[in-house]
């Protein structure tokens, strides 16, 4: 079961000590990211297959005490003809207690297909989850980090056009948080025989760029804070972004949060990306990590949330409209040292030069 902190307050920590922490914190979790990054990136070398789904069901705590929802955004590519590789988002609900959700990476080995339309397979692989747990604390909640690991079965039924039913069951082995159980049910589009840029391993020259290096966003979005109340905010900004090759990216963004105390409204974040392109479906898939910093003064009071510096991880998709215009969806992830976690959601309509 989660870990529940004793009554008390916080003893409060020297600056230093608090940014040590964070970037201790911050290596930790770019580590931990950078393994989901290496699993994408080998799985979209010399690869002939991916499937991109989205899945719903049920989640159950291990000692069957509490269950809930659950749905995941899982992004697959077959190695060979037995093996592939995936990249999951998973959201395991709410409970009373906990509420957790985390990204996957796991290897498969898959067995020969039954019929031409059925096939098996299990996988297994680290899971880095942020769980917001009840306290007896002051603030009532915790925003705890960690990474176990996810042990999974998965039957994939070819429904033809492309199309792929997925069912899937999964046991999250979480060490001194709560472990689960989940139940998925989804559907997924198979982008075959697709083109990779990460599979062009000869160096092209720079002029081979599609549709220039440099793109520049303009979003909007949600931004929702990791407490007990999931409490949620507008959220603006501009993002700049250099393709430094074919498989990574950097970026630098600006947040602007109309919502947040005076003073304090205006974020600078820069990350960099590992991108895996789909040029059939004009689609570009990536996972990030960076830094996250809060502009203004620190506010006098306690209670207003506050952390200089922290992490950033992200999620993004972006589908190219035109030759030089593009929607882009993306998933933030801020993590911190200080419960002031938050998920932040964005829209955006990006131009290539």
């Amino acid at each position: 079961m989660a870990i529940i902190q004793t009554p008390g307050a916080r003893t409060a920590l020297p600056r230093s000590k608090i940014t040590s922490g964070i970037v201790a914190r911050a290596r930790r979790e770019g580590a931990r990211l950078g393994l989901l990054g290496f699993c994408l990136l080998c799985a979209s070398a010399g690869t002939r297959a991916e499937t991109l789904s989205v899945l719903g069901g049920l989640s159950e705590s291990d000692d069957y005490s509490a269950s809930t929802y659950a749905w995941a955004l899982e992004y697959r590519e077959a190695v060979g003809s037995r093996f592939a590789a995936s990249l999951e988002w998973l959201n395991e609900g709410h409970t009373q207690l906990n509420r957790r959700d985390g990204g996957a990476a796991q290897f498969w080995w898959i067995a020969p297909r039954w019929f031409d339309r059925l096939s098996f397979s299990i996988g297994a692989g680290p899971y880095i989850y942020c769980d917001t747990e009840t306290t007896v604390t002051a603030k009532a909640y915790s925003d705890d980090h960690g990474v176990g690991g996810v042990f999974s079965g998965a039957m994939l039924v070819d429904l033809g056009g492309h199309w792929v039913l997925t069912v899937k069951a999964s046991d999250m082995y979480t060490p001194g948080d709560v472990g689960t159980y989940q139940v998925l049910v989804g559907a997924g589009y198979d982008f075959t025989d697709v083109d990779h840029l990460l599979s062009k391993m000869s160096a092209e020259s720079e002029e081979t760029f599609p549709d220039g290096r440099q793109q520049v966003q303009v979003f909007g979005g949600q931004t929702i804070f990791n407490d007990r109340d999931s409490s949620a905010a507008y959220t603006f900004g501009l993002d700049y972004r250099l393709q430094l090759n074919h498989w990574s990216d950097w970026s630098a963004t600006w947040f602007d949060d109309p919502g947040s105390p005076p003073g304090l409204h205006e974020r600078l974040a820069t990350q960099l990306w590992i991108v895996d392109h789909i040029k059939r479906a004009r689609l570009a898939l990536s996972v990030g990590m960076g830094a996250y910093v809060e502009l203004g003064a620190q506010p006098s009071s306690s209670s207003v949330p506050f952390e200089r510096l922290s992490g950033l991880s992200g999620i993004r998709g972006e589908w190219q409209w035109t030759p030089r215009t593009s929607l882009i969806l993306t998933w933030y992830r801020k993590f911190t040292e200080d419960d002031a976690d938050r998920d932040i959601l964005t829209l955006g309509l990006g131009w290539r030069f």
